[in-house]
């Protein structure tokens, strides 16, 4: 991202209150509703259904890197509707971070460009918390959201990656694949086996776009608020009695009846022989088990392992894309 850092002079906020009417507070776990109620109305008008669920909103607000007094924003219109949602998250205790932010489509623009300016106001305290000269922060954006974008735009945000949310549907016969000699996935069982998980996935992911160093203790902590995370979903695979890739299933699909991948990973030395593939086949025919009607994951368009291409392979195409924007934030 250095074409980023090189972008002077940097963005400084100038919504310092939000608009006329509107209150803007930390969220609490009675908010899941309305918060959802949000996100549903910018899903509807951008990619036409709703694609969140009460359980993401919680497991957002269970976060462990989420101070919620702090680092999120709850906006309330003049009729007492909520109408914005935006938080901030510290992706790895350094430079990296992450973002999103939420309006609804008949709230003012006025209050999208305020919550905009707090993320990047909190962006600088948490790279000054982290003693970093700056800090990058990453918000998707669905690519047909132009309202969103705009504000980006105007913070001083660029596109830096196209994302795709791949879907397929699951006919029923799905089958596990036939392995060579050697070869075997099993689920992880175990604190042994979910440190393996947590290493292939480091090690597999450690060149790819955005990747964000993040410690077995931290990783395990985060797994543990989140609702949707299951264990019994998440497989290994072994050569020779050795880990060579990984798969995270997940429930958060499930309310549209789908199996979710989360995380797929193969080491850079065992790429190449459709251990992918194999994990992939393995996954859909758990979903099946499970009464699953499709699966669903999501990718970045440029990455350089050829997972969009596995993913094509595999009948998956795109339900919709989403941009990152990103912008670096000077400390504060």
């Amino acid at each position: 991202m250095d074409e980023l850092r090189s972008q002077k002079p940097h963005f400084l906020s100038v919504s310092v209150h939000p608009p006329v009417g509107a209150t803007v507070r930390p969220p609490t776990p009675a908010d899941v509703p309305a918060i959802l109620d949000v996100i549903h109305a910018c899903d509807i008008a951008t990619i036409g259904y709703p694609d969140y669920t009460e359980d993401d909103v919680r497991d957002d607000l269970a976060d462990p890197r989420l101070d919620t007094e702090r680092d999120a924003w709850l906006a309330v219109g003049p009729g007492g509707r909520a109408d914005g949602w935006a938080w901030i998250v510290d992706r790895n205790g350094s430079e990296l971070l992450e973002a999103d932010v939420y309006v609804r489509p008949d709230a003012p623009d006025a209050l999208g460009r305020f919550l905009v300016d707090r993320i990047v106001d909190r962006a600088g305290e948490i790279a000054a918390r982290n003693a970093v000269a700056e800090a990058e922060v990453g918000i998707g954006v669905v690519t047909n959201d132009a309202r969103t974008a705009g504000w980006l735009a105007a913070a001083g945000f660029a596109v830096v990656r196209r994302y795709n949310r791949m879907e397929v549907e699951l006919t029923g016969d799905q089958r596990s694949p036939q392995l060579p000699a050697g070869v075997r996935i099993r689920v992880v069982a175990g604190e042994d086996d979910r440190r393996a998980l947590h290493r292939v996935m480091r090690e597999s992911f450690a060149e790819h776009f955005d990747n964000a160093e993040e410690t077995y203790a931290a990783w395990s902590a985060r797994m543990a608020a989140t609702s949707t995370a299951d264990p019994q979903q998440w497989w290994l695979l072994e050569v020779d009695g050795v880990v060579a890739g990984c798969l995270m299933g997940s429930e958060q699909f499930a309310e549209e009846n789908g199996g979710w991948v989360k995380n797929l990973g193969v080491l850079a030395e065992h790429r190449g022989r459709g251990f992918g593939r194999a994990l992939l086949q393995h996954a859909f025919a758990d979903f099946v088990r499970r009464g699953r009607v499709k699966a669903g994951l999501g990718v970045d368009t440029q990455n350089a392992t050829g997972a969009l291409r596995l993913y094509e392979s595999v009948g998956m195409r795109p339900a919709y894309q989403a941009d990152i924007w990103k912008r670096w934030v000077p400390r504060t």
